[in-house]
């Protein structure tokens, strides 16, 4: 699944701690949440029988530091914008990102940046 992969993938990559669906309330952050919104047969599947798989998550970066921010969302960008190859146990064909949207959570005193990324997955 990529859920997994993508878990570690963005511990990794960020050494931030990384949660499904949405950051708990007793976490700490920095953080991130992450959510499948798409879980779909690639339209170019039936044609080319290539087997292909349109994956679309949600990636929610929170901190209180706007610097840091800016920071981690250019390495998940630089990560994932164009990224072809394994991801773990996932044979990723591309992906993409789709839209990136800042925005500050005011009761939280907390940044947030939104990042949509397309990943297209060899079955």
């Amino acid at each position: 699944m990529l859920e997994t992969e993508l878990l570690i993938d963005l511990e990794t990559l960020t050494g931030w701690s990384a949660y499904p669906i949405k950051i708990p309330q007793n976490a700490s952050y920095p953080a991130i949440a992450y959510k499948e919104i798409e879980n779909t047969r690639n339209s170019e599947s039936t044609i080319s029988a290539s087997n292909l798989k349109d994956l679309r998550y949600e990636i929610i970066l929170v901190t209180p530091n706007s610097e840091e921010l800016i920071d981690t969302k250019i390495s998940i960008i630089e990560r994932y914008d164009g990224y072809s190859g394994m991801m773990g146990n996932m044979n990723v064909f591309i992906s993409r990102i789709e839209s990136s949207v800042p925005t500050y959570d005011n009761a939280q005193n907390n940044f947030e940046y939104n990042i949509m990324v397309h990943f297209t997955i060899k079955l």
